[in-house]
């Protein structure tokens, strides 16, 4: 190698390391563009998971029909909208906006029927029992376990014996959440 070499094959490299610099900053650019736009284009009007969206009783009843498992829910309720959204492992949500709230609104104020899938939900909610010291509780009319988390009260959990799936009631308010999961009023959406 002589002298004159070097330069060239430093100044070649330096080219090179400026183009493939050049090019991850193009196509991170393009990363935050895709992603700002809001990912992939998707017209079809379905929810996908973490994409929360108001619904009518009717379109509900729809999203029932189509969903892997039963969708739970508390029935219409006066002076709210419904919100349904899905998160990835087929956990299914129906939450009850009040005061103009728009859907994916993050405070946890609004009235929430989780359905999880889960196998043999009972013994988990038995299980659950067990270790927390707490007792188990039937729902009315339905015979479903229901169980009061104590670490976290504004949660009660039900599940229907053989059942595949659980149940979460989520109110800002223990009581309502108790007294709902107990009432028999949360049931498969029609």
């Amino acid at each position: 190698m002589t002298v004159n070499e070097a330069p060239a094959s430093n100044s070649t490299l330096v080219r090179r390391l400026r183009v493939a610099i050049a090019v991850l900053a193009l196509l991170a650019a393009g990363l935050v563009l895709w992603a700002a736009l809001g990912g992939e284009d998707d017209d079809s009007g379905e929810s996908s998971p973490g994409q929360a969206r108001v619904v009518s009783a009717a379109e509900l009843g729809a999203l029932a029909e189509d969903a892997p498992g039963p969708l739970y829910w508390a029935g219409e309720r006066s002076g709210t909208e419904l919100e349904y959204d899905e998160a990835d492992g087929g956990r299914l949500y129906v939450r009850y906006l009040t005061e103009g709230a728009e859907a994916g609104d993050p405070r946890p104020v609004f009235l929430t029927i989780g359905t999880y899938p889960l196998a043999d939900a009972v013994a988990a909610l038995r299980a659950n029992a067990k270790r927390t010291g707490s007792e188990l509780l039937e729902a009315k009319g339905s015979g479903a376990v229901v169980w009061a988390n104590p670490d976290s009260p504004t949660s009660v959990y039900l599940a229907e014996p053989g059942a595949a799936y659980q149940v979460e009631v989520y109110d800002p308010s223990p009581r309502r959440a108790l007294t709902l999961a107990l009432s028999g009023d949360v049931v498969p959406a029609p």
